[in-house]
């Protein structure tokens, strides 16, 4: 799985491994969105239907990523290892919740 690459991950991929994280939660979020019927504009408006089910700490932490990828996409930033490695163990932390979600619905 996924996670268990963690140790193999190389510098030069931390802005890829942050972007597909990102994208990764964003497009299960939009997936559970159009399955309750709701169709969202953005990705702010797509994540925040996401606040009810996470927790605090969660969702500010998922908005930071979606503000880091925003400045590696459309800034250039590049970002450390340690902080691809956090998004990724915030990925695998989230995902359970994300999947009880979609089964529910």
């Amino acid at each position: 799985m996924l996670f268990n690459l963690l140790p193999l991950l190389e510098k030069e991929y931390s802005n890829y491994i942050i972007e597909n994280v990102y994208y990764s939660i964003r497009e299960i979020a939009e997936s559970i969105n159009l399955k309750k019927g709701i169709k969202t504009e953005n990705h702010i408006e797509t994540i925040k239907l996401l606040e009810g089910s996470l927790t605090k700490k969660q969702t500010l932490f998922l908005d930071e990523i979606r503000q880091v990828r925003n400045k590696i996409k459309y800034e250039g930033k590049k970002q450390n290892m340690e902080y691809a490695k956090k998004t990724l163990e915030f990925l695998k932390e989230i995902y359970p919740i994300l999947t009880e979600i979609i089964n529910k619905n």
